[in-house]
């Protein structure tokens, strides 16, 4: 009986100890689905991280359920060795920059650091006094990347707060946030690309849209050279034979003076002298006389101004063979422009010329032609009606400017840094593509020049082209869109 009941009392002995393994085996169960499901909801935070400030936050918000610290901030390194607080959840943290001692040195290198009282770590001494009493106990653990290393600091003002789980805790999710950070970097790395492929996207599609554009100017330019050849042999044969005419009738007036200086010697007796004196009452032959004279003049005058116009035209687009870099004078050029948008600005502007002689460039003509006629255009456009347009040149040193200005509407603040920007326009649709000042732009650019833009709403616009004389074989300098 005894020996029955001995082997009774160890059994239950065994089974309470039984009980007690399998309840430490649900709390420690327990704790690791508590831990497992933090893991997740700090994935699941970080994985919408848009940048380091956000790793922070969101892993700062998770781990408060499990890390119980009253404060956090987060230490940079920089390049010279020193570390300085980026984001803090306190202001007193804010600010501060500290020195990489031993033990932040350690936390660097990779390891998680726990300190049970800070009053005996050498670099927590030189920090503020607001600083040193929220601050008793803390965390410290590395946040890396490929291109960052970093601190998180979770502190108590209580000493020896935190645990060894709680060091355990953090070492299962260092690799999150490190994880997030690289996941970060390589999201702005392609976003970035994305950038630079959409940026080479839009510079490809703005220089066909160039070479388009070249390419219906040279076809305009043919066709022009083309009527203007045309043109000019009907106008050469009407001038020739105006000329022919005028002598003509230099003849036939010679006889009819002739004629009247014998009429006044016959005898008013002849049989039709009276009625040929009717006839000349009739026709007026005086007037007849004066104006054939004038209307032959103004007739000559307006062949030669359509031959000089053509000419102007052919100028302009110096379409007789490939164009080549060559040696020309921007106020010819401007003069045959300006002749070719005549009627642009006759009925709405009054136009200023001040050209101060300036030297031939080496240029290609009908592109510099080409931008002269965008601007002129523009400012004319700018204009309601009754305003100005000045066309102005100038030297300075090694290069020569052409400005076109104007007292119209002005360009809008908001507008003035997008005006040189394919397909840009402030026009009303139908009246503007976008293109002028874009084309411009690149032509500019390519005779090593740059463009000047000063204006204000209501005040006009000066536009100001700078060219060199010679060209160099130096890079292209940047056009610069100055506010006024």
């Amino acid at each position: 009986m005894a020996a029955s009941d001995a082997t009774r009392e160890i059994s239950l002995e065994e089974l309470r100890e039984t009980m007690v393994d399998l309840e430490q085996a649900r709390r420690h169960e327990r704790q690791l689905r508590f831990e497992s499901e933090g893991l997740l909801e700090g994935l699941q935070a970080l994985t919408e991280a848009r940048d380091t400030g956000q790793v922070f936050d969101k892993l700062s918000r998770v781990l408060r359920r499990f890390v119980p610290f009253e404060d956090a901030f987060m230490l940079l390194a920089g390049a010279s060795g020193e570390l300085r607080t980026v984001r803090a959840t306190a202001p007193v943290f804010e600010g501060l920059h500290w020195r990489a001692g031993k033990m932040l040195q350690r936390v660097l290198d990779g390891q998680i650091v726990c300190v049970f009282d800070l009053a005996e770590v050498p670099e927590w001494q030189d920090q503020p006094a607001a600083v040193r009493n929220r601050a008793r106990s803390a965390i410290h653990a590395p946040l890396r990347s490929e291109t960052l290393n970093a601190v998180l600091v979770f502190v108590h003002a209580q000493p020896a707060f935190f645990t060894a789980d709680q060091v355990r805790l953090l070492e299962r999710f260092a690799p999150l946030g490190n994880q997030a950070l690289i996941s970060i970097e390589y999201r702005q790395q392609l976003e970035e690309r994305a950038r630079e492929l959409r940026a080479a996207n839009d510079a490809l599609e703005t220089s066909h849209l160039q070479l388009l554009q070249s390419e219906k100017m040279a076809s305009i330019g043919q066709l022009a050279a083309g009527v203007a050849h045309e043109i000019n042999n009907p106008v050469g044969f009407v001038l020739s034979n105006l000329g022919s005419l005028a002598h003509y009738l230099d003849d036939f007036l010679e006889v009819l003076s002739a004629y009247e200086r014998l009429e006044a010697e016959l005898p008013p007796s002849l049989p039709g002298l009276s009625a040929l004196r009717a006839l000349k009452a009739r026709v007026d032959l005086g007037y007849l006389r004066r104006d054939v004279l004038l209307l032959l003049q103004e007739s000559h005058d307006g062949c030669t101004r359509v031959r000089d116009i053509v000419q102007d035209l052919k100028d302009f687009s110096r379409a007789g063979g490939a164009e080549v870099w060559q040696a020309a004078n921007v106020e010819a050029g401007l003069d045959s422009t300006l002749n070719i948008t005549a009627n642009e600005l006759k009925y709405k502007a009054e136009l200023v010329k001040e050209f101060a002689g300036v030297p031939d460039i080496e240029c290609l003509p009908s592109q510099l032609n080409q931008v002269f006629l965008n601007l002129i255009v523009n400012a004319a456009q700018a204009i309601e009606q009754g305003g100005k347009v000045w066309v102005r040149t100038g030297r300075e040193g090694d290069a020569i400017w052409v400005e076109v200005a104007d007292d119209g509407r002005g360009i809008p603040a908001e507008n003035l840094g997008r005006i040189f920007d394919p397909f840009f326009t402030t026009k009303p649709v139908g009246q503007g593509t976008g293109l002028g000042l874009a084309l411009s732009y690149g032509i500019v650019r390519k005779h090593n020049g740059r463009i000047e833009v000063d204006s204000k709403p209501g005040c006009g616009s000066r536009f100001r082209v700078w060219l060199p004389i010679r060209q160099v074989a130096a890079g292209t300098e940047e056009t610069h869109r100055r506010d006024p």
